[in-house]
């Protein structure tokens, strides 16, 4: 009988145990219900994937407004929030932008009619955050629309889409162009910037911003979520309702009082380079309306560091267009290429249009190749169109082809 009482009470005391884990992680889960892909169009018509954004109302309401990062809506014409997928027959809804700023980097957006697909996500105030606690990054990143096969003919964006990156907070308050941001490990990417970073039970505390990258490698692991206290208190301004909740999980009393100008801490300069993850400083998937990637791309890797693919060991680059037509360079360990002789392997001719002084590297990574855009005025971009987001190292196949710029400036990888 004590056996079996002992038993029983183990067991009692394994699902006790077992609960708040579980319920942890079915509230990040679910919190992927509140966020959305968010596309530009320019003014000549293309469209881009720009970034994500998250729905903010009252509890158990439709939802038509949401928050996202100002540079994540910046550049474009036209501003849409994606229903199914980006590409074409997908649906997404023109978003009107309320208010917007560059410091900090918030917009708040809204549509027209109000829809109950989405679930408006509690937000919690960054004071509350701890260092070492779990976070989690939701968002579309770009690399996870390379790996994903349906990326060839379009860019899957509903709720079960959402990619969820766990990590901690490394500390609980840095300074950042002139706001404060939580310091995080959790990868943030091209693609999640604008997204939620929540605590495990699914609270919003900051907005994936910013990430610090290597110009010549992988990143640094060092990541900025912006304090969650500026949308809230620019809700409050724009007398729009949103759930407010602390850490015991208690609904604030009021939102009628406006959140407080959060005063910045100053910090010490460091050598790393900042790279906001989104379409100001990187768009990071191209995705013009009926453009279709190719195979190649879409069987890309996770990660600013992405994923490698085997080539043969006495790989070269081979000229297919421009003044470098078939001509053929062989590849050591890294390769950059522009105008600048100084700088450059292979060297265009100045003022060679699209191609800037140090334009893109391609790099050995193991047993195969990436590609990086090095910040170029033009761009990087492949074959099928896609624009490499700057700094960002990208897998580069056998026979793939990219072109700096203008399709007339192309290789291909041999």
């Amino acid at each position: 009988m004590k056996k079996i009482l002992s038993l029983a009470l183990a067991v009692l005391l394994l699902l006790a145990l077992s609960v708040p884990a579980f319920a942890e992680e079915t509230a990040v889960t679910e919190a992927r219900n509140g966020v959305v892909r968010i596309i530009g169009q320019t003014a000549d018509g293309k469209l881009y994937h720009s970034g994500s954004g998250f729905a903010v109302g009252d509890p158990g309401e439709k939802v038509s407004v949401f928050v996202t990062n100002h540079h994540v809506i910046a550049s474009f014409a036209k501003v849409y929030v994606v229903l199914d997928y980006v590409g074409e027959g997908g649906t997404w809804l023109e978003a009107t932008v309320l208010k917007t700023w560059e410091t900090p980097d918030l917009a708040i957006l809204s549509i027209q009619t109000p829809l109950d697909m989405w679930t408006p996500l509690p937000l919690m105030s960054a004071a509350e955050v701890k260092a070492t606690q779990d976070v989690f990054a939701l968002g579309f990143p770009g690399v996870a629309d390379i790996l994903s096969d349906n990326a060839q003919q379009r860019v899957p964006s509903t709720s079960a889409d959402v990619t969820i990156t766990k990590g901690i907070v490394s500390k609980e308050k840095i300074s950042w162009n002139e706001t404060d941001v939580i310091q995080t490990d959790t990868e943030i990417n091209g693609g999640n910037s604008g997204g939620p970073l929540v605590t495990s039970q699914g609270y919003v505390v900051g907005i994936n911003t910013v990430g610090v990258s290597n110009k010549s490698g992988p990143g640094y692991g060092i990541n900025g979520a912006l304090f969650i206290d500026y949308a809230m208190a620019a809700l409050d301004d724009l007398k729009l309702p949103y759930q407010a909740v602390t850490a015991q999980d208690a609904p604030a009393e009021e939102n009628g009082e406006a959140v407080p100008v959060i005063e910045p801490v100053p910090e010490k300069k460091s050598n790393a380079v900042p790279v906001l993850i989104g379409v100001a400083a990187a768009v990071v998937a191209a995705v013009v309306i009926g453009l279709i990637r190719n195979k190649k791309t879409a069987a890309g890797g996770q990660g600013e560091s992405s994923r490698t693919v085997a080539v043969k060991k006495s790989s070269s680059l081979e000229g297919l267009s421009g003044p470098f037509a078939q001509k053929s360079f062989p590849l050591g360990n890294r390769v950059a290429i522009g105008r600048d002789p100084a700088r450059c392997a292979i060297v265009f001719p100045e003022g060679t249009p699209g191609v800037s002084a140090l334009h893109c590297e391609v790099r050995r990574e193991g047993s195969g190749f990436t590609v990086t855009d090095l910040g170029s005025s033009y761009g990087t971009f492949f074959a099928n169109g896609t624009k490499l987001s700057p700094n960002l190292p990208y897998p580069l196949g056998p026979e793939e082809s990219f072109y700096l710029g203008d399709q007339a400036n192309s290789f291909r990888l041999q």
